[in-house]
């Protein structure tokens, strides 16, 4: 009865046992169609669990104010480890600070910040805020930013259509005015020219440099980060 079972269950065939009557034919067909629903199940189970989008974005440890034409900037950096295209990215920016009524209420303020949104995400992009006169943070300080009274933290939400999955990727990251948030500092760029082709070295992901005052006043800073991701060199298209 078992091999009977195991035979139209697994392949939809009767193997070595066959029905002779029409009650086992019946019980046959039974088996069949139990065994089609159990292998459409177990197939969709397997293919949901290996082929769910794994979202390989990585933020920069830190976010940098630094003024670029005469106008303060907000930025940090976000990294796809993949490489390859996400596309339709939403990339959301917020400010939390913590606010009083009248009434003596304190509460945490959540502002949107508003940056550039690029076509398509490869290797990394630079999310940028300008801090012009219609910024929530244009009254403030660069040392007033970094006051957890007027600034508690910043936060950034990253979603995406993944083509390989045809399905959207969501990651996101909270950076603490007081600690992580670097004054006079850009990103360095993770452009290299090597072999006569252009790559993205993950190396630079987390380097800051200096801004650049006059000429002979530039220096470098690397701030690296000893984790996993940022211990080797990765190269990429």
């Amino acid at each position: 009865a078992f091999r009977f079972a195991a035979a139209n269950v697994i392949s939809m065939g009767y193997g070595t046992v066959f029905p002779t009557s029409n009650v086992g034919y019946l019980i046959a067909t039974l088996s069949q169609l139990s065994g089609i629903l159990i292998n459409v199940f177990v197939f969709a189970a397997v293919l949901a669990k290996f082929q769910s989008p794994k979202a390989d974005v990585v933020f920069s440890d830190k976010i940098c104010l630094f003024t670029r034409d005469g106008v303060r900037h907000l930025c940090l950096r976000v990294g796809n480890l993949r490489c390859h295209t996400l596309y339709n990215p939403s990339l959301r920016l917020f400010v939390l600070k913590e606010q009083e009524t009248s009434e003596g209420e304190d509460f945490v303020k959540i502002v949107e910040l508003p940056v550039a949104l690029p076509g398509t995400i490869s290797g990394f992009y630079n999310i940028t805020h300008r801090i012009d006169e219609e910024s929530p943070l244009f009254s403030l300080s660069p040392e007033d930013m970094k006051n957890p009274d007027n600034v508690m933290a910043f936060q950034v939400i990253v979603t995406a259509l993944d083509p390989v999955y045809q399905a959207e990727v969501c990651a996101k990251c909270s950076y603490n005015s007081a600690s992580q948030l670097e004054l006079s500092k850009r990103f360095a760029d993770m452009m290299v020219l090597r072999d006569g082709r252009s790559t993205i070295d993950f190396a630079k992901f987390d380097e800051l440099q200096d801004v650049m005052r006059s000429p002979s006043s530039s220096s470098l800073y690397s701030q690296r980060s000893y984790s996993s991701r940022k211990a080797q060199t990765t190269l990429c298209l």
